[in-house]
């Protein structure tokens, strides 16, 4: 007759318009696969020059490091950090250090290991990495304790502006350890600390 016959499986469709409305239908079908491969091709560029940025430069390993802890994939974050820190970056030594102390993103929990990460960032200048080993002499954790190495840790960290360098340094003047007790310089400095100048 008038229209197209078309037998899908055992099922026959006849009439006028079926040919048309089967032709949109493929069309649209075969459009919305090719969009949907063009937005996969798009996703997997991305993911490529990501990695091959995060291979070249060890400030964009750190960088995605920090925006993945923030989102809690820790995982992940560990991966940047030992990829920057590896390259010899000193905040992606000092952001595994952290994850290596405290055993998080599938890295078993080491304090020596973790000392040795903050060394190496310190040694990098890395301000976190000096205030997180400051930490780690304070308390004697990974190290001998030793409260006047953790003081100028602390002081060096806080003087370039590192918040846990400043609270650090307060908490050893509140408590008058390895150093004259003075609450006043304490509360000065945990202002500074707050106020988002340290």
């Amino acid at each position: 007759g008038d229209g197209y016959r078309l037998v899908l499986g055992e099922t026959t469709v006849a009439g006028p318009g079926v040919g048309a409305s089967l032709e949109q239908t493929v069309d649209s079908a075969l459009r919305d696969a090719a969009r949907a491969r063009l937005e996969e091709a798009r996703a997997t560029a991305v993911e490529h020059r990501v990695a091959a940025l995060l291979e070249l430069d060890a400030d964009a390993a750190v960088a995605h490091g920090l925006a993945l802890s923030r989102h809690e994939d820790v995982v992940a974050a560990a991966a940047r950090f030992k990829q920057a820190c590896d390259r010899g970056d000193g905040l992606g030594c000092a952001g595994l250090g952290r994850l290596t102390a405290t055993g998080e993103g599938g890295i078993a929990k080491d304090e020596l290991k973790a000392v040795e990460l903050f060394k190496k960032a310190c040694e990098k200048k890395e301000p976190r990495g000096c205030a997180d080993l400051a930490g780690a002499y304070l308390a004697g954790v990974g190290v001998p304790k030793d409260e006047v190495k953790a003081l100028s840790l602390f002081e060096g960290s806080c003087k370039d502006a590192v918040d846990g360098g400043c609270v650090g340094k307060g908490m050893m003047l509140m408590n008058g350890q390895g150093i004259a007790k003075d609450e006043k310089q304490a509360v000065e400095l945990f202002k500074k600390s707050c106020e988002g100048e340290a």
